[in-house]
């Protein structure tokens, strides 16, 4: 290679590896900032399990949800309840501010997530040109609004 082209090539290299690191920081402050957050996801599952008619929350269903025997599952479980204990005496402050983080903010995420559905019902409705597809976007309409209500009731 002469010596134009080896600069030439270095230099698009460095151009490159400078504009994707912003992005790969940015992406790494949001797995990091993500991590926090999912402590409430079960919670929230049993809470909308409660709201929607045969659907259940079964543990044990749960850890054999691949097809597993029952010992693995029983490992599985046991593991889990492990993991959950040492969690729960490792970190007792951060279980405290979350437990009061939830009871503060609960209902809120809940009346959020319904406000999202309905925009993406509208959206559906209002792109569709099929008239079933309507139809089903405003029978879902009903059942959202009906999920508003129960999560205002719960507050």
């Amino acid at each position: 290679m002469d010596s134009p082209t080896l600069i030439l090539s270095l230099s698009t290299a460095a151009g490159a590896a400078a504009a994707a690191f912003p992005k790969l920081h940015a992406r790494l402050a949001l797995s990091r900032a993500k991590h926090r957050s999912l402590t409430g996801h079960s919670k929230m599952s049993r809470a909308v399990a409660r709201l929607i008619p045969h659907y259940e929350f079964d543990i044990d269903d749960f850890f054999r949800s691949d097809g597993a025997p029952a010992a693995i599952a029983t490992q599985r479980q046991d593991a889990f309840f492990r993991l959950a204990s040492l969690y729960e005496q490792r970190y007792p402050k951060g279980r405290a501010l979350t437990k009061e983080a939830a009871e503060r903010i609960g209902a809120d995420r809940l009346d959020f997530l319904a406000q999202e559905f309905n925009r993406e019902v509208n959206t559906c409705c209002s792109k569709s040109n099929d008239i079933e597809l309507t139809n089903t976007g405003l029978e879902m309409k009903n059942v959202v609004e009906q999920f508003r209500e129960q999560v205002q009731n719960l507050e």
